[in-house]
Parts: C-alpha cells; structure tokens; sequence
C-alpha cells in the first residue's frame, strides 16, 4: 500500500483551508482585528441576521468595515447603525468587544432581553440608541463608567427600575438632565 503523495497533501491542505474559512467568515478579514470581526459575526447570529432587511456583505465579504450599517476608523469598528432593520433576538456580551466602538444605534428593531452590564466597558462609547425595541430589565449601573457617552435613548422599551445615579455624573448626560429640571 502507498502512502500519500506530497500532491495529495497539498490538495487535502488546500481543501481543509477552504472549508474552515467557509466555517469562519473572519478568517480572511484583514481590514480589523479578527476579534472585532468575531463579535459582528456573533451579533449577526445572536439577532437573526440571515433574516434582517438588509444584510448586505454580512458574513460573506472578507471587508466587514463595508457591511451594511457597520462603519471603521483606523482599523475600528466605530459604528454599528441597523435602524428599522428587523433585528430580533438578544444583544450579546460580544459587543463589549469593540473597544473603539462610538455610536451603536438600533432602533426599530424587534430586540428583546436585558442591556448586556458588559457595554458599561465600552469607554468610547459616545451614543447609545436603542428605542422602540422590547428591551426588559433595568439600565445597568455599569453605564455610569461610560464617560463619553453624549447621547443615550433607550425610550420605548419594557426597561423598569431605578435609574442608576451615576448617569447624573457623566458630563454630558449630567448636562442634559440638569436643563430638564
């Protein structure tokens, strides 16, 4: 009996690679940290992707800053905006994952479940729109670490509770509750 041949090999080689990049639409990205193409990938799955309203280049092309709603900067991800865009499920913890992240809008949408506590880590994190989904639980107190955070919309959802006092202390939240009063 024969052992493989060094073409065989490489063909075995080759197929093995094509497969595990059709299993993981990260594989080829280049253009952000594979990380951060990780956590698109797992909010992609974690909100019913494969049905939203629009989903192009999600999950196929290797250029997640040119996925549809999904913005870079300096090899980012910046921006996620899916508005009226029939988003349904749960947010997942992975989102905590964009370190660089600034505006996470997703409004209109069908998402249900608690605000992962983890988005209190997203320091950059300037906006924050989630209304008119049917978010439950509370905002969480991890939220008052988010010092960059201008704007936070959360109007229209099923979220109780007391709002965390150290929302009051963000500069520019603070600013905007003290010209309510």
């Amino acid at each position: 009996m024969k052992g493989p041949t060094l073409i065989g090999i490489v063909v075995l080689a080759l197929t093995l690679t094509a497969c595990t990049e059709n299993l993981d639409p990260c594989a080829r990205v280049s253009q952000i940290p594979r990380s951060e193409c990780g956590a698109l990938v797992e909010f992609y799955e974690a909100t019913d992707g494969g049905n939203w309203k629009d989903r192009r280049g999600w999950v196929e092309g290797s250029r997640p800053c040119e996925w549809h709603g999904v913005e870079c900067d300096g090899g980012h991800v910046s921006s996620i905006s899916l508005n009226y865009n029939e988003l349904r499920g749960t947010l997942p913890i992975s989102l905590s994952e964009l370190p660089h992240l600034r505006t996470l809008s997703l409004y209109f949408n069908h998402l249900g479940g608690d605000i992962p506590s983890e988005y209190g880590q997203l320091e950059n994190l300037e906006v924050l729109i989630l209304h008119n989904n049917e978010l439950e639980g509370r905002i969480p107190d991890e939220f008052a670490n988010l010092g960059s955070l201008k704007k936070l919309d959360l109007d229209s959802n099923n979220i109780g509770g007391e709002i965390p006092p150290g929302l009051g202390n963000l500069p520019e939240i603070g600013r905007t509750a003290a010209a309510w009063k």
